[in-house]
Order: C-alpha cells, then sequence, then structure tokens
C-alpha cells in the first residue's frame, strides 16, 4: 500500500471508494501531496476524479484469462491499411 509518505508497505491492494471521494478527502489528498487547491477548482477535480474511476473501472473490470502472461517487449504498430 502507498504510504502519506511516498513510501510503500506491501499488503493487499486497497483502493479509495469512489462514494468517499468527497471534499474533505480531496482536501486530505491535496494536503498530502502538498497542493494548494483553490476551493474554485474543487469541482473539477471531483469530477477529473470520477472520470478516472470510471476508466480505471472498464480496465479494472476487462477479463483475463488467469493463464496468460504480460508481454516482454511492446512495439508500436503500424495502422492496418485501409
Amino acid at each position: 500500500m502507498l504510504e502519506a509518505d511516498g513510501t510503500h508497505s506491501g499488503g493487499t491492494r486497497k483502493h479509495m471508494e469512489l462514494q468517499t471521494l468527497d471534499e474533505e478527502a480531496i482536501n486530505i489528498l491535496a494536503r498530502a501531496l502538498g497542493i494548494e487547491l483553490d476551493p474554485e477548482h474543487l469541482k473539477g477535480v471531483m469530477q477529473n476524479f470520477k472520470t478516472i474511476a470510471a476508466f480505471a473501472a472498464m480496465v479494472c473490470e476487462f477479463p483475463l484469462d488467469e493463464d496468460i502472461e504480460s508481454a516482454l517487449v511492446y512495439r508500436l504498430c503500424s495502422p492496418a491499411p485501409e
């Protein structure tokens, strides 16, 4: 798990549920990162977190076969001819 000071403590992976991501949680995260967040930007930051969480949910929900290994090398491919 990533600690507030940026170190990794291992153990099981945990994540913040989107339901708990309110203005107070955003302000706590900003302070932990040393960021001064203007109150006028709070709603936009919250919307961005919701967008990121929606994309992350799609990635996490994508079914993967347990036997498939990740590629060791990734190469860009040319687009298929039309």
